[in-house]
């Protein structure tokens, strides 16, 4: 904190232009808004390897009933990043961060007393800060094999945060680095955690999942699993949760432990659910094509555009793939959607075409959710694209999934916290 005052106060470090997010958060989709009044700093800094300012973290609250945390490097307790590195031309100011700008950061869902479970880690990202942002007009520097100007080592930072929750008081490292072993507080009643190391690479024990592979990716979760740095997580009243190392996840004969170990989200309690069946969901479910030269999008709203671009909708570039044709899903929602705690899943079987060895083959289907809020007996229409070159029959099945625990704000079936699908309705669709 101090190195960041002292900078920002002799004029060395000055204050540039914040960091926006480049498309205007919606209240009623994704993760939706900044709720006012819900956003604060916390008092955790970590020193950065090569110096600088500190990293910090700020934890918010979203429209959509989802806490996130966004990381970054501190100066006079604001958070941001540093024009170094490519980014922001190499101005050498503090850019903060918009509370808005959600690239790089982790959510999850609130519990019943408002809680959110985090643990997010950064393998490779710039020590400027900037994370998750090559489509943004500061630039900045990133992994060797993308198209951008790549960042030389030194400048690439491993960093791993997140919120335990309420009963959490301490983690211990297993680093690659000086520190490891050592025991660290938690912050706040989130329970909120923050490593900061220079980037490794790493070789993963063959079969192990969770460890870094390559230079530069992200993942987490509400669980807090196996990574190489963290061994362990202390609780009130003395209890513990120890963390096998990634290569330990190998038994002698080289085989996977059955089940991923990890420590789980301990103090959420559950919000009373109602019990919802598939006779209350059911509905009809129509699917029919929109073919067009050109389409257009908004949200998650996809259009035929063939001649002028409606008012709010961009034109999407569909060049470099294959042609495709727009399929439009549509069936009437029975239960409501308000935030998200709750989706419909929508799967698409990939049609079997023997004439075309580019096609698909048996089992390939895509999903996808619906990612608005949605009103009781509200038509529900949900659009994706189909390769016009494969053709046969393709299978459609709508169900709907909802929170019943810890979960992240990734919503995909199978992982942690989401329920499994209640059928809502089915359809078949020939593509021509």
């Amino acid at each position: 904190m101090a190195t960041g005052s002292a900078l920002a106060a002799s004029g060395v470090l000055r204050t540039g232009a914040p960091v926006g997010t480049p498309v205007p958060a919606i209240p009623n989709a994704y993760e939706g808004a900044v709720v006012p009044g819900s956003v604060h700093v916390l008092t955790l800094r970590v020193a950065d390897p090569g110096g600088g300012p500190p990293w910090g973290l700020r934890v918010l609250k979203t429209t959509r009933g989802l806490t996130c945390v966004q990381f970054g490097r501190v100066v006079d307790g604001r958070l941001g990043v540093l024009g170094r590195d490519g980014a922001f031309h190499d101005d050498g100011a503090f850019h903060p961060l918009s509370v808005d700008f959600l690239n790089g950061v982790g959510c999850g869902t609130d519990d019943a007393r408002g809680q959110a479970f985090v643990n997010e880690e950064f393998h490779g990202t710039p020590d400027s800060g900037l994370a998750g942002d090559q489509q943004h007009a500061s630039g900045g520097c990133y992994p060797a094999s993308s198209r951008r100007p790549s960042c030389p080592p030194s400048a690439l930072r491993d960093v791993y945060f997140g919120l335990l929750g309420p009963d959490a008081v301490s983690i211990t490292r297993r680093a690659r680095s000086a520190g490891a072993g050592a025991t660290i507080p938690t912050a706040g009643s989130d329970g909120a955690y923050l490593i900061v190391l220079p980037h490794t690479p790493t070789s993963c024990v063959p079969g192990v999942v969770f460890c870094a592979v390559g230079e530069s990716f992200s993942t987490g979760g509400p669980e807090l699993v196996p990574y190489e740095v963290i061994g362990a997580v202390g609780y009130r009243a003395g209890k513990s949760c120890e963390l096998p190392a990634p290569a330990q996840l190998l038994q002698s004969r080289g085989r996977r432990v059955d089940g991923m170990p990890a420590c789980s989200a301990v103090g959420y309690v559950a919000a009373p659910g109602r019990r919802i069946t598939a006779r209350q969901l059911a509905s009809t479910v129509s699917v029919y094509a929109e073919p067009a030269r050109f389409y257009c999008e908004r949200a998650e709203e996809t259009v035929p555009c063939d001649g002028r671009v409606p008012r709010g909708y961009r034109r999407i570039d569909m060049h470099l793939g294959p042609p495709e044709l727009l399929l439009v899903v549509e069936f009437t929602a029975r239960a409501a959607v308000q935030s998200f705690d709750s989706h419909y899943e929508i799967k698409t079987s990939d049609p079997i075409d023997s004439r075309n060895p580019s096609c698909p083959g048996a089992g390939a289907s895509q999903f996808g959710p619906t990612q608005t809020n949605l009103r009781a007996g509200q038509r529900v229409r949900y659009t994706e694209f189909v390769d016009r070159a494969c053709m046969g029959v393709s299978h459609i099945v709508v169900g709907y999934v909802t929170v019943d625990g810890p979960s992240g704000a990734a919503p995909v079936p199978g992982l942690p916290g989401q329920s499994a699908e209640i059928p809502v309705g089915r359809a078949t669709f020939v593509i021509p």
